[in-house]
C-alpha cells in the first residue's frame, strides 16, 4: 500500500556502502523523522541524482533534500550529527503552517 503514503519531505541521496549514509539514516530514525531514500547506485534512480548532484555541484553523499533545499556535505555541513541536527530543523519549520 505505498502509493497511499503521504509525500514525503526529507529526501536523502545515497550510494551503496557509504558509511556516512548509513550514520545519518540511523539518526534520522531515531529522531523519528520520515524520510526516503534515493540509492544513487541503483540504475533507476540515476537520472533524478544527476539533476540533484547538478543543481548543488557536488558529487558527495549523503545529499539531503527537503522540498526545495538541498544539504551538501562540506558546503550545509560538516558532520553527519550536523546534517541530522539541520535536517530535523527544515522539517520542523515545513511542518509549522506558515502565517498563523
Amino acid at each position: 500500500n505505498d502509493g497511499f503514503n503521504v509525500r514525503r519531505m526529507i529526501k536523502i541521496y545515497t550510494i551503496n556502502g557509504c558509511g556516512y549514509c548509513n550514520k545519518l539514516k540511523v539518526l534520522l530514525e531515531k529522531e523519528g523523522l520520515p524520510f526516503e531514500e534515493v540509492n544513487a547506485s541503483e540504475e533507476e534512480n540515476k537520472e533524478e541524482y544527476d539533476e540533484v548532484r547538478a543543481a548543488c555541484e557536488s558529487d558527495m553523499v549523503p545529499i539531503i533534500r527537503i522540498e526545495n533545499e538541498l544539504l551538501v556535505p562540506e558546503a550545509s555541513f560538516n558532520t553527519i550529527e550536523e546534517a541530522a541536527r539541520i535536517t530535523k530543523k527544515l522539517y520542523l519549520k515545513y511542518q509549522t503552517p506558515s502565517g498563523e
